[in-house]
């Protein structure tokens, strides 16, 4: 009999240490739900049915996919927009140097106006090979190819043809030749010796709900190749070109001013164009960040656990596991000795 009661009480200790350690658990659920404010066992609270939940996931995940789209492409837009703001800035001061040096009377104006068309060459290169995370932003669909070659070698591609630009030219001959090396199908969309990109992505990145942006801004623009030309048309006098002749060169550079006021007017253009374009970007990713909000506040809604149902099952897990703690503490101080008493 004695055997039997010891045997019976060790039998209930573990049950209330087994029931102990479930009611911790339980206990640490419902802290956690208190805190939280969400439930932990979402199928039980949602009954099974998870349609809606699941929806409101995937709207969650597309939202981030168009916030994240969104971004890249604003960052992108705002890089483009840097670089032609820069140019189109260079190009209205080379205007306006060209215009500064009047007539041409000497020599050193004809020398300084070479000098600012070939700096202004190079600026202007340097500036359509800018780069974002390592890939260049003015060369279309393969942003990993460099979009332009050096200004020197642009020269000597230029110069070289085909076909080759005569030793002796007219001033309308070379004004020709430069011409018809930047335009469409000419030596400059010859990827070995101009152009090293490719074309611009044919179908707008599409954001969600109607915000479609296009990428089509490349260094193949009609408004960099009238730009392009006209510098190099001027930095060609840096290479000997009409070195006997400053009525030429006074002719040459005063077409060039013409030359450069019409590529800014392309170019302000276009910076007008890609400024649409960012700011339709950025509508993109307000729109997504809202969206992405409102889910997550629907989200939180539907698993919102109820904090008076929730601290009431508390209190009733803590007072269960305090008796608990109180029946372990007397079984296990009990002995044969206090049996026997």
């Amino acid at each position: 009999m004695m055997m039997d009661t010891q045997f019976g009480s060790m039998a209930r200790l573990r049950s209330f240490q087994r029931h102990g350690s479930a009611l911790k658990q339980t206990i640490s659920t419902l802290g956690n739900e208190l805190t939280t404010g969400a439930v932990s066992d979402k199928t039980r609270h949602l009954q099974g049915d998870m349609s809606l939940l699941a929806s409101i996931n995937r709207s969650l995940d597309l939202s981030a996919t168009h916030q994240r789209i969104a971004t890249e492409t604003q960052l992108l837009l705002e890089v483009q927009q840097t670089t032609i703001n820069d140019i189109q800035a260079r190009t209205e001061d080379s205007f306006a140097e060209l215009l500064r040096l009047g007539p041409f009377k000497d020599s050193k104006s004809l020398r300084i106006a070479a000098k600012q068309m070939q700096t202004g060459l190079e600026h202007v290169v340097g500036r359509l090979n800018t780069t974002l995370a390592g890939r260049f932003v003015m060369s279309g669909m393969a942003g990993d190819s460099a979009t332009l070659p050096s200004a020197d070698a642009l020269l000597d591609a230029i110069e070289a043809g085909p076909p080759p630009l005569p030793p002796d030219p007219t001033v309308a001959q070379l004004q020709e030749h430069v011409s018809q090396w930047f335009a469409t199908g000419g030596g400059f969309d010859d990827a070995a010796l101009g152009y090293g990109g490719a074309s611009p992505r044919p179908e707008p990145v599409k954001l969600g709900d109607g915000y479609d942006v296009m990428l089509d801004v490349t260094a193949q623009d009609p408004a960099f190749r009238k730009t392009l030309a006209a510098f190099a048309t001027g930095a060609l006098v840096s290479r000997g070109y009409f070195a006997d002749d400053p009525s030429a060169q006074r002719a040459l550079f005063g077409d060039v001013a013409m030359d450069l006021a019409a590529a800014n007017q392309q170019v302000i253009g276009l910076a007008a164009r890609t400024g649409i374009q960012e700011q339709l970007a950025a509508q993109a990713k307000t729109r997504a960040s809202a969206e992405e909000a409102a889910m997550k506040i629907a989200q939180a809604e539907l698993l919102e656990s109820d904090p008076y149902e929730t601290a009431t099952q508390l209190e009733q897990a803590m007072s269960q596991l305090d008796m608990i703690y109180n029946l372990t503490a007397r079984l296990s101080r009990l002995s044969l000795a206090d049996y026997l008493r």
